[in-house]
């Protein structure tokens, strides 16, 4: 009987996220994280350009590699 309170519960919540991120959306707000500065994008292209690996352009400006290699395939 626990589980299924719990269960609804949850789906109630899940509707509430939902709707909310909806009107946020509908309100011109940006959902998500925010994109990276330019100028450290173009730290970005410039490392990698030089021929830095992404790990190594990642640990230079402390951000995460993963990061690098996203913005590394927008570049192209």
């Amino acid at each position: 009987m626990m589980g299924v309170f719990s269960k609804f519960e949850r789906s109630m919540i899940s509707e509430r996220t939902k709707a909310g991120m909806a009107r946020a959306k509908a309100a011109g707000k940006r959902i998500g994280r925010p994109k990276l500065n330019i100028e450290t994008r173009r730290k970005i292209a410039q490392g990698l350009a030089q021929g830095a690996t992404p790990y190594a352009v990642a640990k230079n400006l402390r951000i995460d590699h993963h990061t690098v290699r996203k913005y590394a395939e927008i570049a192209l």
